[in-house]
This record gives C-alpha cells, structure tokens and sequence, in this order.
C-alpha cells in the first residue's frame, strides 16, 4: 500500500504536479512523467544483486535512491501509485515476441498493466525497455493509436493480443498478452528467471533506456544511441567506465549500484561488445 507521503515521493520523483483525478489526461501524464524520469535498467542482474518485489524495496531503489528497473519493478510501482490514486488497475502477464511471428512461442516474463476508465480498458506499461509506451494505448480497439512518441496499435489474435509498434513504416511485433489474472507468484517465478537464470539476457548485457521529450536514450552493451523522431539518430561506442558513468549521469541521471566487482563486469562487457 502506498502512503501520502509515499504518493508525495514518487511525484517529485517525476516531477508531477497537476491536479489528481481518476481520468484518462491524468494518467496519460503519470505514464509520459514516469519513463521520462525513471529509467529502464539492469544493473542488478548484471552485477547478481537480488532483484526484489517488494514494495518498500521497489520504492526507495526507484524513487529514494534515484535508482531504475526493469518491467516488474517499474510496472509494480506503477499500478500500485495508479490504485491508490484511485484508479482500477490490475497486472497482467506477456510473452516478449520482438521482431518475431504473432504465433511465436516464449516464456511468460514481461509485466504490463490494464486500466479501466469508465467504459474503456487501456494498457499501460512503463517497463518494456528501448520501446516503452509513453501513453496508455486503448485495448479494445485496431486503430493506428499516436502518442506522444511513435504510433502503436493492438491486433487481436483468438483470445490474445498483440501489441505493435511502428518504425520507419514497418509494423513491429513487441509482445503478446492476455486478460488472465495473475498473482504474486507469476510474478515472482518470472522475475526470478530474468534477474538470475544465465540465460537471461539481463544477466549478460547492459541495458539502459530512458524516454526523452523528442528522443529516446539507449545504452546497450558499449553501444550509446539517441533515437530522434524527427531527424537522424546517433551512435557512439563507450570506451571505458569512466564514460559510461559520464553517460549515465547525463542523459539518466542514474548512479551505479555499488558492489564488488562491478566495475570489473563492466570492463569486460565494454571490451567484449
């Protein structure tokens, strides 16, 4: 459950300070703030820190700490602060499918959230990496949906959904998802696959993303990248730590967890990438 004090935190967190109402403006505002200012990141993993559910946990290494997360940290953190607000949310499960056919198979390990408002469901999600959603995208529709970012849109396939994103006119596969209800404990067994299972890509890779007012920020492996959406993206390759730090700390404002031989990981990502 999240306190007024709490509530107070996570806004000055994101820098939210409009007039609180359970309709569809504010939450689209809640969700453009939260990945704007609450980066995507697997630091943790990376380094074989345990990645924690619970709220208390979630909330001082995300807000408190200044710290980001991966999608069950930042969308727990989400629907709790949208339920106490006021908005009827509940968690739902996907299967990550990027790039490839509708009908692929993959684990279930990627939360997002759906939201009731008045007559109409929306998904939410502020926890799917490179391609986060900035805005709520409407379920029950196969329209082209804009936001304030790239366009989106929902197919729907036999009692499954699948969310896609355009880029650079071609419609892209990011996952599939449906309406089932899902526990603590979905959550749990998903989470500890992608922090602690090798062969999660999150125990293996750098990976940060943050969203930008015209942009987005990625930082994958020795890689830096600004994604613009209306001119020329650009690349440069990180040399060192003491780089990476100065990225971090530009464009995500994020600090580096300390522990025992971070820095060592993170030398030989960037000389083996």
């Amino acid at each position: 459950m999240i306190s007024k004090t709490q509530l107070n935190a996570y806004f000055k967190r994101i820098n939210f300070n409009g007039k609180l109402s359970t309709d569809l403006e504010t939450l689209q505002k809640l969700q453009f703030l939260h990945v704007k200012h609450i980066p995507f990141e697997n630091f943790n993993p990376l380094f074989k820190i345990p990645v924690s559910l619970a709220l208390e946990n979630i909330f001082e290494k995300l807000v408190l700490s200044n710290r980001g997360g991966y999608c069950f940290e930042q969308n727990i953190l989400f629907l709790e602060i949208l339920k106490s607000i006021g908005f009827q949310a509940c968690g739902l499960m996907g299967r990550v499918i990027l790039r490839k056919p509708v009908h692929h198979i993959s684990k279930r390990t990627h939360m997002l959230i759906l939201v009731k408002i008045k007559k109409e469901k929306y998904i939410c999600d502020v926890g799917f990496g490179s391609q986060v959603l900035t805005s709520p995208i409407l379920l029950n529709s196969t329209s082209i949906q804009k936001t304030t970012h790239e366009n989106y849109r929902i197919l729907s396939l036999n009692k499954n959904f699948v969310l896609q994103v355009e880029i650079q006119k071609e419609w892209i596969n990011l996952y599939k998802f449906d309406l089932q209800k899902c526990y603590d404990v979905d959550y749990a067994l998903a989470n500890w696959y992608t922090s602690a299972n090798p062969n999660s890509h999150f125990t293996k890779k750098i990976i940060t993303t943050r969203v930008g007012e015209n942009c987005r920020y990625l930082i994958h492996n020795n890689k830096f990248k600004i994604h613009y959406l209306n001119k020329k993206s650009i690349e440069e390759t990180i040399g060192n730590i003491q780089h990476l730090k100065n990225i971090l700390n530009t464009y995500f404002a994020l600090p580096l967890p300390e522990t025992e031989n971070a820095e060592q990981i993170l030398t030989d990502i960037l000389k083996n990438s």
